[in-house]
């Protein structure tokens, strides 16, 4: 079955940067509902672990799935912390779901995790009952040596916790990535929310050694007690007065607001925010975005490498790749990672196909008009690597020009690399995958290729 047949495949991994993957692919569900969505981190998580990125995201997503399916109202969150101290270089971690959804009798709790289990109070829900998922989640922690449990109120929500054990490879705290500015000086930062989970969100670069926090009231910013080289953050859910108070009252270049334009302008149609005051996306919030508007940089490795000739260029738009109408072949057996590439592209012009193995990779391949395909290195049937040789080898059987391809994987072995620099039209991105740099790479990808047919292709 899907729960007991698999192996551990542990490997090392940015562990926020993961999360807030998993937030990007979860807030689709969100905005379906009209729900809020958050991530809240504690400051003292790890920058790299070590664990089974797959099974631990489907542990997750399923968590969230099933929260968002029984919450018509309100939130859902994906608190995530350290329990106790390091046992070596091991620690204990936390990953609670909570929801303000409909809630679990307490004489069902016990059962919530049993196949096939269906509530019988049915007209509390949306949909359905909670089933399969669930007993597939537990199967999944018990696999990875954890526990889970759940909390829940009938009418109020519910909590589902999970308690995992990882290893560390990077104990700096995950903030600590994040460099101050040239000038070295220390940023004043005020929250001003109205919204609890985005407080708490956000209160984690009150950790930052050159950052001074504090939140903020309506009262303050009206006396204009905020010095005017601070970094005001203002939640949307202060409503119309409080943003425009904070509009009038600081300067909008240092002024951050959470939400988007488009809920903005729908909420509060007489608003008027101009383009010089950065909003940035609050279903979840990414930190990492709040850092880099206020001019931090993260001390990340360049995650994609050209296997030919063309060089990245750095001042290139490459958001216009959305634009382009190509037809797309994605490829990944991780349902996980399929979610995440639409989260990604969900705006593009493209018009894309998805497929769960190299084998259906082909046949789409055959069967379409392809322009680019993006594969995943590691599948069953046909891997990325074989199935780009496949390809090369048809095209230049047929006198076909190239098709791009991106090859995507964990795996940066220099067997692996060598193997894929030897095919033409190729170029390759090592996870985890972030939306920029996707677009870098399909980019540079598309603009590397030649008209003329392949001459060669590489063999393993």
């Amino acid at each position: 079955s899907e729960s007991s047949d698999f192996k551990i495949q542990s490997t090392s991994m940015n562990l926020v940067q993961f999360l807030d993957e998993i937030g990007k692919i979860a807030s689709q569900e969100a905005t379906k509902k009209n729900l809020r969505m958050h991530v809240c981190l504690s400051p003292d998580l790890p920058a790299i672990v070590k664990s089974d990125p797959s099974r631990l995201r489907q542990i997750i997503l399923n968590l969230l799935k099933n929260a968002f399916k029984y919450t018509n109202q309100g939130y859902v969150c994906l608190r995530v912390s350290t329990i106790g101290a390091v046992r070596g270089v091991h620690q204990s971690f936390r990953f609670d779901v909570i929801d303000s959804g409909v809630g679990i009798p307490a004489d069902k709790a016990s059962r919530i995790f049993d196949a096939f289990f269906q509530l019988d109070s049915t007209h509390l829900l949306s949909e359905g009952g909670v089933g399969l998922g669930l007993s597939i989640v537990k199967e999944l922690v018990r696999k990875l040596d954890g526990k889970i449990e759940v909390t829940s109120d009938l009418g109020t929500g519910s909590r589902f916790r999970v308690e995992l054990d990882l290893e560390i490879e990077d104990s700096q705290a995950w903030l600590q990535k994040y460099e101050a500015k040239e000038d070295g000086e220390r940023s004043t930062v005020f929250l001003f929310s109205a919204d609890s989970f985005v407080s708490e969100a956000v209160s984690p670069i009150a950790s930052h050694s050159y950052i001074r926090y504090a939140e903020t009231t309506i009262s303050d910013l009206s006396k204009s007690n905020i010095d005017s080289d601070s970094w005001l953050i203002v939640d949307s859910s202060v409503g119309e007065t409080g943003i425009r108070t904070a509009l009038e009252k600081h300067d909008h270049k240092r002024t951050l607001i959470l939400g988007s334009r488009a809920d903005l302008q729908a909420r509060f149609p007489s608003l008027r925010v101009s383009n010089e005051v950065p909003v940035i996306t609050s279903s979840p919030l990414a930190i990492n975005d709040v850092l880099i508007a206020m001019g931090f940089s993260s001390r990340r490795r360049k995650r994609v490498e050209r296997l030919s000739s063309t060089e990245l260029l750095p001042d290139q738009d490459y958001k216009k790749v959305l634009d382009r109408r190509l037809n797309v072949v994605v490829a990944d057996d991780d349902e996980g990672n399929r979610q995440l590439y639409k989260a990604y592209l969900k705006d593009s012009a493209w018009n894309i196909h998805y497929a769960e193995d190299g084998a259906m990779a082909w046949d789409i391949y055959l069967k379409t008009e392809c322009d680019f395909l993006i594969l995943d290195v590691r599948m069953p049937g046909f891997d990325g690597l074989e199935l780009t040789e496949k390809i090369r080898t048809h095209e230049r059987a047929i006198g076909k020009t190239m098709t791009p391809v991106l090859l995507v994987t964990a795996d940066a072995l220099d067997q692996t690399l060598e193997r894929a620099r030897r095919i033409p039209g190729a170029s390759y991105l090592t996870k985890p995958v972030r939306k920029t740099k996707l677009l870098e790479a399909v980019s540079t990808t598309l603009d590397g290729i030649t008209t003329a047919p392949p001459s060669s292709v590489g063999t393993a």
